[in-house]
């Protein structure tokens, strides 16, 4: 084997590997995306306790859901209605 040989395959090397190691950089994450807006509970779940128990009961139970605002929101009790059961 003669030196431009030598010289073409390492370059040849050199280029494939640089191409190999270029299509792995990418990524489907889009840094400029926001996240997605909180859902307030709404109003007919927060006038009465078991209104409320309704709600919640019917929400999905994942960790993928959409995130909830809880900050503004204090639970309706009531001295009347039984509790419920949990499941």
């Amino acid at each position: 084997m003669n030196r431009s040989t030598l010289s073409w395959r390492l370059a040849l090397a050199v280029w494939l590997a640089s191409g190999a190691l270029a299509a792995c950089g990418g990524s489907d994450d889009d840094p400029a995306a926001e996240p997605p807006q909180a859902q307030s509970i709404p109003a007919e779940a927060r006038a009465t306790s078991a209104a409320f128990t309704a709600w919640a009961a019917a929400r999905p139970a994942d960790d993928n859901a959409d995130p909830l605002r809880v900050d503004d929101f204090v639970p309706p009790e009531s001295e009347t209605d039984e509790p419920a059961p949990l499941r």
